[in-house]
């Protein structure tokens, strides 16, 4: 049987996860702002053109998440792999909602310094990043028993 995982490594885990999610949110950003200055999706078939990639960079978001986790926690016994998918996928779609979500709030509410409201996607990201390990940390626990 397989030892427990402990809060403090699955909070490590969680960290190197969100490091790779913001990287790849990165990358979703720098596409979007590529094709918002070349006026990429204003032609016709442009704004569905995009989905594509940035599908793929999502896919390869949660991937790298999920392996990060895996690597991160080491091998926890047979069937962690789907739920250290699942757990990626949450963790990535978390982190980039929150860091996006305050970054187009606060280009709502300030008409222009979305950037600055960052700071609070930061902060939003790692009190999810907490809860997000409480609850990993007892479901690794419980499928490892």
């Amino acid at each position: 049987m397989s030892e427990m995982t402990s809060f403090g490594r699955m909070f490590a885990a969680g960290v190197g996860g969100v490091f790779v999610s913001c990287l790849a949110a990165v990358g979703m950003g720098l596409l979007i702002l590529a094709s918002a200055l070349s006026g990429f999706s204003d032609s016709g078939g442009g704004g569905t053109s995009l989905v594509v990639p940035l599908t793929v960079l999502g896919v390869v978001g949660i991937a790298l998440s999920a392996g990060t986790i895996r690597v991160l926690l080491g091998r926890r016994g047979r069937g962690m792999t789907t739920l250290l998918v699942i757990a990626g996928g949450l963790l990535f779609a978390g982190t980039t909602t929150l860091m996006a979500g305050s970054i187009v709030v606060g280009h709502a509410i300030t008409g222009g310094a979305g950037g600055l409201w960052l700071p609070l996607g930061l902060l939003a990201a790692m009190c999810f990043l907490y809860l997000w390990s409480r609850a990993m940390t007892d479901a690794v626990n419980n499928r490892v028993r």
